[in-house]
C-alpha cells in the first residue's frame, strides 16, 4: 500500500480517536481494516472517462480526504475536517467506509484517485472553524429566526444542502463533475469543479454567497495560474410527494440550474449545468 494511501487510513484512524465509530471497526491490538483501495499498478491510465458516475463521485471525494491529511498538519484539525468534508458531500463515516471496500478492488478507480491526489495542491478545502464563523457573521437574527422556524416546520431551507452534476462533457472536458454545499446559515458556499481537459486532470475550487431572501447564488475561485471559474446558479421551486404511514405528503426542494465559465489548464471553458440537492424529502421526525 503507498504512503499516500496510508494517510487516508491515517485520518479515518483519526477520525475514530476523535470520537467517531465505524460498523465492524477491529480494535487497536488487531489488524486495522483495510479502508483505502490497493495500489494500482504503475502504467495504469487514469481515463475518468471509463468511470460512471458513482466512481467518479468516489475517486473525487477520496483524493480530497488524502488532500486534508497531506495539507492540514495538525492531526485532530485534519480529521474533523474530513468528517466535516464527508458531511458536505452528504455522507456518513459508514458510508464511505462501504464505498471503500466497493471500489478497493477497482485498478481504474484507483489509477483515478492517484491522479485526482496530484492536484492536492490546487484544491480548495473548506475548514469547519471557517464555516462556523461564516454562519456567525452572515446570519442576523432575523435570518436565524427564520431558519429556525422554518426547520421546526419539516420545510425546505438552503442549510447543509449538497448539489451534484451529472458527469459534465463538454468545451474539451471529459468525465466533470461539479459540486457545491452550502454551510449551515444556507447563504455561504463552496464548491469544486475537476475531470479531464484535453486528456488534462484538472481541479479548480470556488466560493460565494446566497443573497438574502433571493434564490440566486454566485461563486468564483482561481486554482494554480491556469485554472480560473465563474459560476452563476439560479434555483428554481419544484415540488413532490411521498407516502408516509399511509398518508401521502407534499414537500418543495429546489433544482439549481447553472452556468459556469472560466479558464482550464488555460482554456476557454463554458457551459450550462443542471444540479439536484443530495436530500430533497423532509426529513422524519
Amino acid at each position: 500500500m503507498s504512503t499516500s494511501f496510508r494517510r487516508i487510513m491515517a485520518i479515518l484512524a483519526a477520525l475514530t480517536m476523535c470520537g467517531f465509530t465505524f460498523v465492524g471497526t477491529v480494535s487497536a491490538q488487531d489488524e486495522p481494516a483495510e479502508v483505502a483501495p490497493a495500489d494500482a499498478p504503475a502504467d495504469a491510465p487514469a481515463d475518468a472517462a471509463k468511470l460512471s458516475e458513482e466512481q467518479l463521485d468516489y475517486v473525487a471525494i477520496s483524493g480530497t480526504v488524502a488532500c486534508y491529511n497531506k495539507r492540514v498538519e495538525d492531526g485532530k484539525k485534519a480529521a474533523a475536517a474530513a468528517e466535516a468534508f464527508l458531511e458536505s458531500e452528504g455522507l456518513t463515516l459508514d458510508e464511505y467506509k462501504s464505498m471503500e471496500k466497493k471500489f478497493r478492488g477497482d485498478a481504474d478507480v484507483q489509477a483515478a484517485i492517484k491522479d485526482e491526489m496530484t492536484m492536492c495542491d490546487t484544491k480548495v478545502l473548506a475548514m469547519p472553524e471557517e464555516a462556523e464563523a461564516v454562519v456567525a457573521e452572515t446570519l442576523t437574527d432575523e435570518e436565524k429566526k427564520a431558519m429556525e422556524d422554518a426547520e421546526k416546520k419539516n420545510e425546505w431551507t438552503y442549510s447543509s444542502k449538497v448539489y451534484k452534476t451529472s458527469r459534465i462533457s463538454s468545451s474539451g472536458v471529459s468525465g466533470g463533475r461539479l459540486v457545491f454545499s452550502f454551510q449551515k446559515n444556507g447563504k455561504n458556499a463552496t464548491g469544486n469543479f475537476g475531470g479531464k481537459h484535453d486528456g488534462q486532470s484538472f481541479s479548480v475550487g470556488f466560493k460565494g454567497v446566497r443573497a438574502s431572501g433571493k434564490d440566486k447564488l454566485s461563486m468564483s475561485g482561481t486554482s494554480g495560474k491556469t485554472n480560473s471559474a465563474s459560476v452563476s446558479v439560479d434555483f428554481k421551486k419544484k415540488s413532490g410527494k411521498f407516502t408516509k404511514d399511509g398518508v401521502e405528503i407534499e414537500y418543495d426542494w429546489y433544482l439549481a440550474k447553472g452556468k459556469y465559465s472560466g479558464k482550464i489548464n488555460g482554456k476557454s471553458v463554458s457551459f450550462s449545468f443542471e444540479a439536484e440537492p443530495n436530500k430533497k424529502k423532509p426529513s422524519s421526525k
